[in-house]
């Protein structure tokens, strides 16, 4: 099944996928991150969690109706989330890892403004330097371009073209040796093979320490014309068809760059592979677009014909690939596909076991997760319900692990609950917490296990309960509910801020789960409420500004499952520039629109509003309660070390990882 549900990648942007080893994901296990663009035009980084099924999304924003447009995202060298992304032909962003908060908080302002294609590259010289890779330009001519960043995507360069042909857009896949750190492989059509007859180009880049760039063809001639480079710069690798490039893999610095090349107006593609070690060149056919004509994806004539099902390789075996291939059309377009692995034996290619299988739909556009493990290839391709066009689509993105299959997509994993035993870990706590309350206790007053943090007071009288997930509070009302007057002096200049509650509620009725307010006004105040104005379902982040101001920043997501009897989390983030609301791993975000003002708070409350009053209590169970300010880790990786259980600031994960949570839960 997907693991990826209603959304798409294109196999222009790279990486779609990046797995984090779980060295690095501290505390929670190894995962993939995703980029992916809806039906509607919703972009988002996901995390999938390989041992226990389960998925977290961030979604970023809403950037364009076009599959262009998922997010080109990869971890560095020392540990960082890379991500970029951008509208087709329009503007480009990216989240700086430096903030440890680009997958949730707000993103920069635009970098480029006629992007598309985002793809990141780190290189080994003395700066670490982030190199983004992209097309520029929205005119007939549209050079291949790169801009970089020393300060992990805080800023950036002015864009260079790399590679221009007039009146032409040329395609790329680049990739960074396995052997040399420093030096990056580009392989290029000179055009799309529907405007133009397209050869295959090959060269690559030489950065020395100090960020300077070399350029060479594949036998190590020196390229000495400068940039932007023509095509006819580079070394021709293939010539003898119109083609398109789909992937390259590099092994021992020698590169294998999977391509398709077309016949028959575009109604026959068939897949290849060139080897290319030094001036050698070895081109290989590996087999057709399928068992049915036509081979493309959207019905022909639509400017789209060179949609091939697609092609990628496999980064732990040079002599395997996957390979789409179209077993049933309506005559117009592929209607049903799925993905092979071929495996080569001297010049011979030969079709193995499907992936995908036969699932009466189309199966397209394999990519590789970038990262993978030595002894496990991971696949993500898209299993499509509908592809008009590049602008009109459904369907999912699938993962594939040549160890466990397709993988499933599960719900919360609740076992094996709170510890029964709970130390403050300062070595595995979240960055900036200022509250961690975890109400492991089951009797008596609850613990801040925050050093130097606060004694909660009861207030009135809770009751203690316990089931599956672990002991909780309930019985709250407006004369019974937890009390920590300010949580370390929090307020508005104090950003970015974080909030979690972890809940159970069956009731419709509007309820505040968590409330930072001030004793003399009523603003300004942080809360958490659900079914928020009376509307059953709707969640908010309300966040009101400060006693000298009026109006809000509220955010608010509809329609959730937050009434259902079952455990949730709930959490909201404020920067200094953008608000969100985060419920079960689904955010809704927005650009602050009205000043916040600087006033403390100076009363914390646990299921209920109180501000100079007490109102609209939980009518449920309070499971814990979180509260970061000042630094911030991603709220997706500190949910999921919360949900499954972990509590690694209160216990040594099993593992012995550190729990850092920086950005994407990836620690440095």
């Amino acid at each position: 099944m997907a693991v990826l549900g209603d959304k798409i990648q294109t196999w222009y942007n790279n990486p779609p996928a990046q797995r984090i080893p779980a060295a690095n994901d501290l505390g929670n296990g190894e995962s993939v991150c995703f980029g992916g663009v809806g039906p509607t035009g919703v972009t988002g980084i996901y995390r999938y969690y390989l041992d226990t099924g389960i998925l977290l999304n961030c979604e970023l924003n809403s950037l364009q109706q076009d599959d262009h447009c998922n997010a080109g995202i990869f971890l560095t060298d020392d540990g960082y989330l890379a991500i970029a992304e951008s509208v087709h032909n329009g503007n480009s962003y990216c989240r700086p890892a430096a903030a440890k908060n680009c997958a949730v908080a707000g993103r920069t302002s635009a970098i480029g403004t006629a992007d598309a294609y985002a793809q990141m590259i780190q290189v080994g010289d003395t700066a670490k330097d982030w190199v983004w890779y992209f097309r520029n330009g929205s005119g007939t001519t549209r050079p291949q371009s790169y801009r970089t960043s020393t300060d992990r995507g805080s800023t950036w360069s002015a864009g260079t073209d790399l590679v221009t042909v007039t009146n032409q857009i040329p395609y790329f896949q680049h990739a960074r040796s396995d052997t040399n750190n420093k030096k990056v492989w580009h392989a290029f059509t000179n055009g799309h093979p529907q405007d133009t007859t397209c050869s295959l180009y090959l060269f690559y880049t030489l950065f020395a320490d100090d960020g300077t760039q070399t350029r060479y063809k594949p036998d190590g001639t020196q390229i000495t014309a400068s940039l932007p480079l023509a095509a006819t710069d580079a070394a021709v690798i293939y010539n003898s068809d119109n083609c398109w490039v789909w992937d390259i893999q590099i092994f021992n610095d020698i590169p294998h760059v999977y391509f398709t090349t077309f016949a028959s107006s575009f109604t026959l593609h068939t897949y290849h592979r060139a080897v290319v070690n030094g001036a050698t060149v070895t081109v290989t056919d590996i087999d057709t677009g399928g068992t049915a004509t036509p081979h493309h994806l959207t019905a022909g004539g639509s400017g789209q014909d060179a949609y091939s099902i697609g092609i990628c390789g496999d980064p732990n075996d040079q002599n395997a690939c996957y390979v789409g291939r179209v077993t049933a059309t309506d005559t117009t377009k592929a209607t049903t596909s799925e993905i092979y692995k071929y495996t080569i034996s001297g010049s011979t290619w030969t079709q193995g076991a499907s992936i995908s299988g036969n699932t009466g739909s189309l199966n397209a556009r394999p990519r590789v997760v970038r990262g993978c493990s030595p002894t496990e290839t991971l696949i993500a391709y898209w299993r499509a319900t509908k592809y008009n066009s590049y602008t009109d689509y459904s369907g999912g993105i699938v993962l594939w692990s040549s160890v466990r299959g397709e993988m499933p997509l599960n719900s919360y994993s609740t076992s094996p609950g709170k510890p029964a035993s709970a130390v403050w870990q300062s070595a595995y706590a979240p960055p900036g917490v200022k509250l961690y309350l975890p109400l492991t206790e089951g009797s008596g007053t609850p613990s801040d296990y925050v050093p130097s943090g606060h004694t909660p007071s009861i207030v009135g009288s809770l009751t203690w309960g316990s089931d599956s997930y672990g002991n909780y509070l309930t019985g709250f009302s407006t004369s019974n509910y937890l009390s920590l007057g300010n949580v370390q002096t929090l307020s508005y200049s104090t950003l970015p801020i974080m909030m979690l509650v972890v809940f159970r509620n069956s009731s419709t009725t509007q309820q505040y789960l968590i409330s930072q307010g001030r004793s003399s006004t009523n603003n300004p105040l942080l809360g958490l409420a659900i079914n928020f104005n009376s509307v059953a379902g709707t969640v908010c982040a309300f966040i009101q500004n400060n006693s000298g101001g009026s109006g809000n920043n509220n955010v608010t997501i509809t329609g959730t499952a937050c009434n259902d009897g079952n455990v949730h989390t709930l959490g909201l983030i404020i920067t200094p520039t953008t608000r969100h609301v985060w419920f079960d791993s689904k955010q809704s975000t927005g650009l602050l629109t009205v000043a916040l003002g600087t006033a403390t708070f100076d009363r914390f409350t646990l299921g209920a509003l109180r501000r100079t009053t007490v109102a609209s209590p939980c009518l449920g169970n309070i499971y814990g309660a979180y509260v970061c300010g000042g630094d911030m880790q991603d709220i997706s990786g500190l949910e999921h070390n919360i949900m499954t259980g972990r509590f690694s600031a209160i216990t040594v994960p099993a593992s012995g990882r550190q729990q850092t949570f920086s950005l994407l839960g990836v620690g440095a």
